[in-house]
């Protein structure tokens, strides 16, 4: 796992001190994941992304990310909302700009710091599902990322229904 920062202070206090008091204070990172200010390194031989960034900074990290991922892998975005100039849902503000890649999103509601302390955490990871997907569901996208990000404490559900999950997770904050 590389966890690509624009902030370079930041990913040497993560690889040195496996840690991060800025955004997880108190909280000990595990050893994976390794800090990397290069985001071309970060993307060489990713099998899936994820963005996790403030809306308001989705268009321009995944056009960044559109230059220097490996084709057709997937991309999952953690951020709410409607991009307020467009109207435009966070994953559809991604597919103007990656292209050719499968878009979902991962969605809670959940707090880094509560999941970081390993506190019961539980989120949705949608995708599109395809033909291909309903007939080999294990080797869909939402099944891969799923799985992939499930701890003994994370659990992670899928669902094909990308735009109930994004509306849902837009409005929550507003609702809450």
């Amino acid at each position: 796992t590389s966890l690509y920062g624009r902030d370079p202070a930041v990913i040497d206090e993560i690889n040195t001190l496996a840690t991060t008091e800025r955004f997880l204070p108190g909280v000990a990172l595990p050893k994976a994941p390794v800090g990397v200010k290069n985001m071309p390194f970060a993307l060489k031989k990713a099998e899936a992304v994820l963005i996790v960034v403030p809306s308001r900074s989705v268009r321009t990290v995944a056009r960044q990310v559109a230059q220097h991922a490996p084709k057709g892998i997937p991309i999952a975005i953690c951020a709410k909302g409607i991009e307020p100039e467009t109207g435009l849902l966070m994953t559809q503000v991604a597919e103007e700009e990656l292209g050719d890649h499968p878009i979902g999103c991962v969605s809670g509601p959940t707090f880094a710091l509560e999941t970081a302390l390993g506190h019961p955490t539980a989120a949705t990871v949608a995708f599109p599902f395809t033909y291909a997907d309903r007939l080999k569901p294990q080797d869909s996208p939402a099944v891969r990322l799923a799985v992939s990000l499930s701890t003994e404490s994370f659990r992670a559900y899928v669902s094909d229904d990308l735009v109930g999950v994004e509306i849902g997770g837009a409005v929550k904050n507003i609702i809450a």
